[in-house]
């Protein structure tokens, strides 16, 4: 399932002309999901209509227009980080920690 996802994911990139990596996993890969279990009860369902259905000719829609097929390219696009990542630092009141007080019950 995951190389699956990186697949659609570096062709998503390459029909939109950019890196793969410029592509937010977090915000792709439960679009695809969702994509892609509901083209999969809209198939079913349209092949029990066509089964219920024997005498006439039903047309399949094209599945591209549907709500779920499509996204803009701003929601799923990785925003980059406005300024270097900072390291916390080890400080020495962080050696003697404390509880809360209060966070056990009082003894009686």
């Amino acid at each position: 399932m995951h190389t699956a996802l990186r697949v659609a994911q570096a062709e998503i990139a390459h029909d939109v002309h950019l890196e793969r990596e410029d592509l937010s996993v977090a915000k792709l890969f439960p679009r695809v999901a969702v994509a892609s279990e509901a083209a999969a009860h809209a198939e079913v369902m349209f092949a029990a209509t066509v089964r219920a259905n024997p005498d006439v000719r039903i047309k399949k829609p094209n599945m591209h227009e549907l709500p779920f097929a499509w996204t803009t390219l701003a929601a799923i696009r990785r925003q980059k980080r406005k300024g270097p990542r900072r390291q916390r630092r080890y400080g020495k009141a962080r050696r003697k920690w404390k509880r809360f007080p209060g966070s056990r019950s009082a003894p009686s």
